[in-house]
Parts: structure tokens; C-alpha cells; sequence
């Protein structure tokens, strides 16, 4: 039988603490990773030029796919802060997949830590209120996007903040963990 390593000590010394990462209060000078999700190819193309236009070609990493299980595949092999996906991906005569609800119940249901901002035609504001039920940060209505830049530095702070939190609450829990085993009679 191999051991596999996995990295992680798991005897101490008495006394000894884990050592944990400092954490950032500031925000972050990295690149925002935006994906977005839309089966018209027109959409993707004029939401990635007006956010580099409007917040920095060097502040944006933009990606784009054409379908819901595209975007998912994505987010399972990257992670990706911001995801602005669209309702109806049907453009094209498509009608077997998954919607932008199905895909919002998939990353909640594989615990994906993303941002959504969910995008739909004039009218359907019915729909974009049970994306936000469904856990999207907000919505933008198209074709007029109007309010983009606003909506997705307002997501992209609430993104910043959800993962400061999520740090914090991990360091809490690595710190129980360490006194924990650092407790006489939890030595081997």
C-alpha cells in the first residue's frame, strides 16, 4: 500500500500553530475574469469590447462561449470571478440544453464561487427576478445592456468581498483546527 501525500502536516509539536497566508484588506490588483455566455455571437463580441472600453483592456480577461454547458465547462477548469449568461440560448434553432436558470442551479449545486450577472431580452423581467431567486447578483435587460459598466463594478466588489469573507472564515477554521491539536492529550 502507497501513501499518497497530500502536503498537509497533520502531526504537531505542542505549541506549534499553523502558519496561515496574510490576508489582503485592500483590493486586488488582479485581472478581472469575466466569461460570457450568449448564443449570439454579436452579444459576446460588443459586451467584451464595451468592458475593456470601460474598464481597462489590461484590468479584463474575457472569454466567451456559446452555450450554458459551455460556460459550465469553463468554470469547472478555471476559475472565473464574473459570468454574465444569458436566458435563452435557443438562437439558431437550438432547442434540446440547458437555459441560464439551468445553468445557475448547476453552479450552485457544484458550489462554484462566481458572480452572475444574468441577461435577458426587453419583457422578460419576470425571468430575470427568478435568476436572482436562483442566486444571480443582478441582471441587465437586452439589447441595450444599459447600466453595464455600473452592474459589473458593483459585481465585481461584491465578488472581492465573497472571497475576503470566504479567506477570513477559512483562516478561522484553520486556527480552530490548530488549537485544537495543539490541546494536551491530542498528541500522538
Amino acid at each position: 500500500m502507497s501513501v499518497r501525500w497530500s502536503g498537509l502536516k497533520t502531526s504537531f509539536s505542542p505549541g506549534e500553530i499553523l502558519v496561515l497566508p496574510r490576508l489582503e484588506t485592500t483590493a486586488s490588483p488582479e485581472v478581472l475574469r469575466i466569461l460570457i455566455a450568449d448564443d449570439d455571437p454579436m452579444i459576446p463580441e460588443m459586451l467584451g469590447e464595451r468592458l475593456r472600453i470601460g474598464m481597462g483592456e489590461d484590468k479584463v480577461d474575457i472569454q466567451m462561449v456559446n452555450s450554458a454547458e459551455d460556460a459550465l465547462q469553463v468554470m469547472f477548469d478555471q476559475p472565473i470571478d464574473l459570468l454574465l449568461t444569458d436566458y435563452d440560448f435557443s438562437q439558431g434553432g437550438r432547442t434540446q440544453g440547458m437555459n441560464g436558470l439551468a445553468l445557475l442551479r448547476s453552479i450552485e449545486e457544484h458550489r462554484i464561487v462566481v458572480t452572475t450577472i444574468f441577461m435577458t431580452g426587453f419583457g422578460d423581467e419576470e425571468v430575470a427576478k427568478n435568476a436572482i431567486l436562483e442566486g444571480a447578483a443582478d441582471y441587465l435587460t437586452k439589447p441595450m445592456l444599459k447600466g453595464l459598466d455600473e452592474v459589473v463594478k458593483k459585481c465585481a466588489e461584491q465578488h472581492h468581498k465573497r472571497l475576503q469573507e470566504a479567506a477570513l472564515r477559512n483562516a478561522a477554521s484553520l486556527l480552530e483546527i490548530s488549537e485544537a491539536l495543539n490541546k494536551p492529550g491530542n498528541q500522538d
